[in-house]
């Protein structure tokens, strides 16, 4: 909301003012990673509805679409914009009232697979509201070329909050795509305050916010979290800042940290700020009649080098899968992902423990079992196996674990990978074939990501020359047409690479339950290894995924190295032994 600048805040404008004009070189001494442009006007806002834009947000399943709305003094609705200023449609938010509408946000919410819009009633110029209130509506389809259209939006759920320490001002709202949780931050305290509240929240009652920590810095009227959850933007009237948040950080562990000042051109009334729908670049809005929408474009490309640990074939406790975990406890991965073999050899909730936990419990998410605390954020990504569906609907897997979307099959964003985990088990109530439901929502996923690399990870192997687990063929979706740029699968307990119709097909089940053989060898194979156990190690930067499989004593030597540019064509790949197509490594 427009407030005349106290002294203070006049001060702390030409502190930030400075540092603004000085921000390429403090950016280059912090990271010279992070490059973006100075800003250009993609288009002026239309019409004469948007006045007071306070809130700006990128939709990331609609392309060029973007969500606004005015401060204070408006009937409660939302606008739909394309970058050009084109107004696309006005929605209003039945039952809602705006008394100071200040920011929006976009995030996961009860249902799976869909984007929520989260609109902010939270200032309070004054500090004297006893609650604030988030409005929660799933998002409505737009596209950035229809003419504008004028609708109620139906599912609106109310939020209450209220502060566990007096009124506040705030003008930012966060939700953590990788969570759910909402976070405010205050605008006038001397050091920012960051709140929480988390998922799933509560309709229908009052929610006490909880005090995270406090931030350097005030005067915060706008922010955003990056789609992959690895950035956050933060905005006062006189600059940008941008605060990297590393896999398994807090929200607010980012933003006590050391923030990199990003190129800004000063507005009128500058309260909105949101990343693009890929997390590339950045886009501001001011308050005011026809304001630009601004553009800063990033030098190179924003995701995060990421490791990755794929592991197949382990959960059997013993001396083969301690050895494995010691592997990959060496690289330090940003998070474990599964091709099946969790859990030998019933799926039984009494051997789950033993099976995963004492090996990998401090990647684990709400973790409940006896081998230590877990991790506050999930790091370990299983995929269902046979095993698993021994026992009973699969009830230990999924009480054990805390998953994305549905449980079964799931997808997940970690740095420049798009992870899409599949239920491969004819017993997955929604279908294994390429005409089932899991397929047609890999299918639509695919299509929509919009990062670097996308990984499939299953555990039947659509092909594969291992004796004692052949392909299995319903399992051979078209995944190259519908986008996939790798996929690993296990079952067989045996290391494999095959190339098929221009993809490369993983086999990866040598994670310390046994070793078996080869049969025939199959059409396409390159590269096969059945002589110790081991792990995949998965490194992706914006540029390129380098696939390597190491073996237990083989140090840091790779079996196999695999390298797939971002255009999604494997070159390179090489192996230990100099393998050639269908050719045999040696046993060691």
């Amino acid at each position: 909301m427009r407030m005349a600048l106290t002294v203070r805040h006049f001060i702390l404008g030409l502190v930030l003012a400075w540092i603004l004009f000085h921000g390429e070189s403090l950016a280059a001494e912090r990271d010279p990673s992070v490059r973006f442009l100075p800003g250009e006007t993609t288009g002026n806002v239309e019409g004469s509805d948007v006045v007071e834009a306070s809130g700006l947000v990128a939709s990331r399943k609609h392309l060029d679409v973007f969500w606004t709305h005015n401060d204070s003094g408006d009937s409660a609705r939302i606008f739909a914009l394309n970058k050009q200023g084109a107004l696309l449609g006005t929605f209003n938010i039945p039952g809602a009232k705006a008394i100071d509408w200040e920011d929006i946000a976009l995030g996961p919410g009860p249902a799976s697979g869909v984007d929520y819009l989260y609109i902010g009633d939270i200032g309070d110029n004054n500090g004297k509201r006893s609650s604030i209130r988030v409005y929660r509506v799933p998002e409505p389809v737009v596209r950035a070329d229809q003419e504008p259209v004028t609708a109620d939006i139906a599912d609106v759920a109310t939020i209450t909050l209220v502060y566990p320490d007096g009124p506040r001002d705030a003008e930012t709202l966060l939700v953590d795509p990788l969570t759910g949780d909402l976070f405010i931050v205050s605008k006038r305290d001397s050091q920012a305050r960051i709140y929480r509240a988390r998922f799933p929240l509560a309709e229908g009652e009052t929610t006490t916010l909880e005090c995270m920590g406090e931030m350097e810095g005030t005067g915060f009227v706008a922010g955003d979290i990056s789609p992959n959850g690895t950035e956050i933007l933060m905005k006062t009237y006189f600059a940008v800042l941008l605060f990297p948040r590393p896999l398994g950080t807090d929200v607010w562990t980012a933003l006590e940290s050391d923030s990199i000042v990003v190129p800004y051109k000063f507005e009128p009334q500058g309260e909105s700020v949101t990343f693009d729908r890929e997390g590339r670049d950045y886009y501001t809005l001011s308050e005011g009649a026809n304001q630009p929408l601004r553009r800063f474009p990033r030098k190179g490309d924003p995701a995060a080098q990421v490791t990755a640990a794929i592991i197949g074939g382990y959960g059997f406790d013993g001396p083969g899968e301690a050895a494995v975990a010691a592997l990959v406890d060496g690289w330090n991965p940003d998070l474990v992902a599964t091709v099946g073999g969790n859990n030998y050899d019933t799926g039984a909730a009494s051997t789950i423990d033993a099976n995963i936990g004492k090996y990998y419990q401090r990647f684990i998410g709400n973790y409940g079992g006896m081998f230590g605390r877990g991790t506050a954020t999930n790091r370990f990504f299983p995929a269902l196996d046979t095993h698993d569906w021994q026992s009973a609907g699969a009830a230990p897997y999924l009480e054990y674990f805390t998953l994305p979307g549905n449980e079964r099959y799931y997808d997940f964003v970690a740095g420049a990978i798009h992870f899409f985990v599949l239920d491969s088990d004819p017993r997955e109530p929604d279908g294994v074939d390429a005409q089932s439901k899991q397929a047609r929502w890999l299918r639509d996923e695919l299509a929509s990501s919009a990062s670097p690399f996308q990984v499939v990870l299953l555990h039947r192997a659509p092909y594969s020359s291992g004796e004692e687990q052949s392909a299995d063929v319903p399992l051979r979706w078209p995944l190259r047409e519908w986008g996939a740029d790798l996929v690993i699968a296990g079952s067989s307990h045996t290391y494999e690479r095959l190339e098929i119709d221009g993809l490369s097909y993983l086999v990866n089940g040598l994670g310390g339950r046994r070793i078996d053989g080869f049969g025939e060898l199959a059409a396409g194979s390159q590269a096969i290894y059945n002589g110790e156990h081991g792990a995949l190690r998965v490194k992706a930067d914006s540029s390129q995924m380098t696939v390597e499989f190491f073996a237990v004593g083989d140090g840091d030597t790779p079996i196999d190295t695999l390298q797939i540019p971002r255009v999604g064509k494997p070159e390179g790949a090489s192996t230990k032994a100099e393998a050639g197509a269908g050719e045999a490594l040696p046993p060691k």
